[in-house]
């Protein structure tokens, strides 16, 4: 779990209208939902069965070979 040190930006009311992390609380912050979405797609793909295909295969594929 990322520790995020967030500073919050209120309005006149004190209702909170944004967020501040610092770059580097951001940037981890997007390589974990990165990760998430990895493994979300990699469920998904699991869960629809099909044949595996060799790593070298699928490159051939994306490259139009």
């Amino acid at each position: 779990m990322i520790e995020l040190h967030p500073q919050f930006l209120t309005d006149h009311s004190g209702v909170r209208t944004g967020v501040l992390l610092s770059a580097d609380e951001y940037d981890r912050l997007l390589d974990e939902l990165e990760m998430a979405e990895d493994v979300a797609a990699y469920d998904r793909a699991k869960a629809e069965g099909g044949d595996a295909m060799p790593f070298e295969s699928f490159v051939a594929t994306l490259d139009g070979r």
